[in-house]
C-alpha cells in the first residue's frame, strides 16, 4: 500500500479485521478468559489505565511504542507517543489529578492472539468526568482496538482505535 495516505491505510485494515474476524470461514476464536493470553492483556489493560488515571506519564510512556498510532472519531490522529502524550498530560488538572476515569466494562473485553507479534484487545469503556477527585458523570462509553506487540516479554501497545465517543 505504498503511497497510500495513511487514513485510508488505516480504514482498509480495519474492514480487514473485521472482515476476517466476521467471516466464518475465517474467524478465529477469542481467546479465553482463563487463557494466559486473556489474563495478560487483562493485566496491561489495567496497568495502562491505571497509569492513565492517576497521571502516571512514566507507566504510559513504557506500555506504548514510540511509533504508536491513535485514532479516534473524536480528536487529531496522533502518529507517535510523544505526540499524544501532550493530550494525556491536558487530562490531568492540578496536582496532576486526572479530569477523566477510564473503567474497562465488565464482560466487554475480546482478545485475540496475532501470532508472532502479540495480541489484539477489542473492549468497550466508560469515561467518567471526575469532579473534586470523585466519580461525576459519564462522557462516554466509546469501543476501542488495541494492538499489543510483545518484543521479547516486554508488551507494548502499537495501535490505537477508539470510537464511538
Amino acid at each position: 500500500m505504498t503511497g497510500m495516505p495513511r487514513p485510508l491505510s488505516v480504514l482498509l485494515f480495519i474492514l480487514l479485521i473485521f472482515g476476517i474476524s466476521t467471516h466464518p470461514a475465517c474467524a478465529t476464536e477469542p481467546a479465553l478468559p482463563s487463557s494466559e493470553l486473556y489474563k495478560k492483556i487483562a493485566e496491561l489493560d489495567q496497568k495502562l489505565f491505571d497509569a492513565f488515571n492517576a497521571c502516571d506519564t512514566a507507566t504510559m510512556r513504557d506500555l506504548m511504542e514510540p511509533g504508536l498510532e491513535f485514532y479516534q472519531d473524536n480528536d487529531t490522529t496522533t502518529y507517535s507517543r510523544d505526540q499524544l502524550e501532550p493530550s494525556f498530560r491536558d487530562r490531568c488538572g492540578a496536582n496532576n489529578v486526572s479530569k477523566l476515569r477510564r473503567e474497562l466494562i465488565p464482560g466487554s473485553m475480546e482478545v485475540y492472539v496475532l501470532k508472532d507479534y502479540g495480541a489484539l484487545q477489542i473492549a468497550r469503556h466508560n469515561f467518567f468526568v471526575m469532579e473534586h477527585g470523585k466519580k461525576g458523570n459519564l462522557a462516554a462509553s466509546p469501543k476501542m482496538i488495541l494492538i499489543w506487540r510483545n518484543d521479547h516479554g516486554h508488551w507494548a501497545v502499537t495501535r490505537v482505535i477508539s470510537y464511538g465517543h
